[in-house]
């Protein structure tokens, strides 16, 4: 009786492909790990190491380039009359009416989660190193392409601009960065299941 469950449970496996849920797992707790080092890191040494404050210069870097290029894609592509203020890291359509691009916006956040997660989850280490740099432009490509659309939004129908920002493009950010993951386990991450074809074959006595 116990190895006619073995055997049931053995096809199970293979039939759907439960193995993947062990990959799942791992991602998971992934995240919650760099959640919640990054959550300590925020709120008791204010993103310092030995007193210096390290991600600042990388923000300031990441913004910049996205307000030049919202801009450039704005003004070119969409023909809309605007201004920047890299100093304030700001996209102003008039004086008093703007885009306020903060650290939250860089897109920071996101690319390092992903680094991490890369750097820990199984697979090949040389297709990693291109993998990684290719993910972290994409994330970033698509950090701007969300400026680029909230301004959109802002300037054609300013009152689904809230929900857009809060909610939905959260969701599509993470939503891609999902993805990126599913691309490296079913291309690129070479996997030992657990369970074969050869598990299920009857045994002779």
């Amino acid at each position: 009786m116990l190895e006619s469950i073995k055997q049931r449970l053995n096809k199970a496996v293979v039939t759907y492909n439960l193995n993947n849920f062990k990959d799942i797992a791992i991602f998971i707790v992934l995240i919650l790990i760099f959640t919640m080092v990054g959550y300590t890191w925020k709120h008791i040494f204010d993103y310092k190491l030995f007193g210096v404050q390290v991600l600042e210069p990388f923000y300031r870097f990441l913004i910049k380039y996205i307000v030049l290029i919202s801009y450039w894609f704005l003004t070119t592509i969409f023909s809309i009359h605007m201004s920047y203020d890299i100093e304030t890291s700001r996209l102003y359509f008039t004086d008093v009416s703007y885009i306020y691009i903060y650290h939250g916006c860089s897109g920071l956040k996101e690319m390092a989660m992903f680094l991490f997660i890369m750097l820990l989850f199984p697979g090949k280490l040389k297709a990693k190193f291109w993998f990684i740099p290719f993910s972290l432009l994409l994330i970033y490509f698509v950090a701007i392409l969300r400026i680029v659309f909230l301004g959109l939004v802002y300037k054609f129908q300013p009152s689904w601009f809230d929900f857009l920002h809060k909610f939905l493009f959260n969701v599509l950010f993470f939503l891609i960065f999902f993805l990126l993951w599913l691309v490296w386990v079913k291309w690129f991450y070479k996997k030992n299941p657990v369970f074969s074809k050869s598990d299920l074959k009857p045994k002779e006595d």
